[in-house]
């Protein structure tokens, strides 16, 4: 299922997360939670990632922070 999120993505365990903005994600369900795998296109790559934390708020886009899988 593909969902629009603003999405904070690490590329490294040491960094912060960057906000890259709205983004459309590819999740299993309609509601992307905790521990969840997501798949994104960022900065032209295709990107798979592992959702760390989600805040949701009633008149916003979720913020989905997500940790990268694999630099590929």
């Amino acid at each position: 299922m593909f969902i629009n999120v603003d999405l904070h993505l690490r590329v490294d365990p040491g960094e912060a997360h960057r906000n890259l903005g709205l983004v459309v994600i590819e999740s299993d369900g309609p509601l992307v939670q905790p521990h969840h795998d997501i798949a994104c296109c960022a900065g032209g790559r295709a990107v798979k990632a592992h959702v760390t934390s989600v805040r949701r708020r009633r008149d916003r886009l979720p913020h989905v922070y997500a940790d990268t899988i694999d630099k590929a």
